[in-house]
Order: structure tokens, then sequence, then C-alpha cells
């Protein structure tokens, strides 16, 4: 399954949800980026500059774009569904 949403640009370049979500994946998924801080190392796999506000915006796109996505494939709910 391949998904491309095109929804925001970071550093005037578009970033693709798909390689954002291999990324985010490779690392252990959301929550074990978010857990260990590892936004920074999310960001350098894509190729973009490590700047301050990278692994911010990356995981504030992440969290509205691909988590519900994330919750819908393992079955799990969110708190504000139950």
């Amino acid at each position: 399954m391949v998904i491309v949403l095109v929804g925001y640009v970071y550093d005037f370049e578009t970033v693709c949800t798909c390689m954002l979500y291999k990324a985010v994946q490779s690392e252990g998924g959301f929550e074990t980026v978010t857990r260990t801080s590892g936004w920074r190392r999310v960001v350098s796999k894509l190729g973009y500059k490590d700047e301050k506000n990278a692994g911010p915006m990356l995981w504030q796109n992440y969290e509205k774009i691909l988590y519900p996505y994330d919750l819908f494939i393992s079955g799990a709910t969110t708190a504000s569904q139950v």
C-alpha cells in the first residue's frame, strides 16, 4: 500500500508522507520516536537540514496526518474515540 499525501511543505520542499511514515516506522514507530526524542534522527533520514524546528514540525504533521492511520492499521483507538 502506498500513501502519498502532499499536504505540507518544509524548507520549500514537499514532504512525502510515505517516506515520513517509513522513516518513523524504521525507528520503531510514532510512540517510540516521540518517547526517545528521535525526531532528529527522522529528520536526518529524510535528508532535511537539522534545524531546531524540523523535528517538532515533522512530529506535529505526523501526529495529525499519519498517526490516525497507524491506529487504524493496528486496530487501536485514541482516547478521544473512547
